[in-house]
């Protein structure tokens, strides 16, 4: 898969474009804030977009939901746990002055689903702890994770909806995989499972 990696808003969500090369076909994962700097990358790469993914409903990876579906007519792919967190987020949001558009699913995920990208694909993992139904987007040498783990850090418990042990599940899920997949967060560089179980305080579990 081709991929692209745009650091958005004010609090530097990283904004993932996952595509064929062949095709130019992409979904575009947390799009945070930002859209026309996400929809110029989309321009200057020519690239297709297909769909958005979620990873889960905080504002900082949804803010430019409503202006991504508008612009180019494609649909909102998440959780239906999460429906009550982009809710609440939205709430939090207008308190830092941010005030993202409406952000409504057009189609609900759950694990195992797979998502066709050109000829490749993306498995869903259900990945919640740092929200009741974060996901995370599994292809073959690499993992998208939202806020569920990060370059030695982990998402945090304490906002609405977070739950310790439920993310501890999660984490080892992702643990669990090749230690030579490589894990994209939702913010910070990207890392590796095998580093992380090395040299992530917080993974030894």
């Amino acid at each position: 898969m081709v991929f692209d990696k745009l650091v958005v808003g004010s609090f530097e969500t990283n904004c993932y474009l996952a595509g064929d090369v062949d095709s130019l076909e992409c979904a575009v994962i947390d799009p945070g804030e930002e859209a026309e700097k996400i929809i110029n990358r989309l321009r200057a790469g020519r690239l297709i977009p297909k769909m958005i993914l979620l990873t889960h409903g905080h504002f900082d990876h949804f803010g430019a939901v409503s202006e991504l579906k508008e612009k180019f007519k494609m649909p909102l792919l998440m959780h239906e746990n999460d429906l009550q967190a982009i809710d609440q987020s939205l709430e939090f949001a207008h308190r830092f002055g941010i005030y993202p558009g409406k952000c409504l699913p057009d189609e609900l995920l759950k694990a195992g689903d797979i998502i066709r990208i050109g000829k490749y694909a993306l498995e869903v993992v259900e990945t919640p702890g740092h929200t009741p139904g974060g996901l995370s987007f599994l292809a073959e040498y690499e993992i998208f994770v939202g806020d569920t783990l990060f370059k030695n850090g982990v998402g945090r418990t304490d906002l609405p909806g977070g739950n310790a042990a439920l993310l501890k599940k999660s984490l080892l899920k992702i643990i669990q995989l090749d230690d030579n997949l490589k894990i994209l967060p939702g913010h910070g560089p990207e890392t590796t499972v095998g580093e992380e179980k090395k040299n992530n305080p917080f993974l030894k579990i």
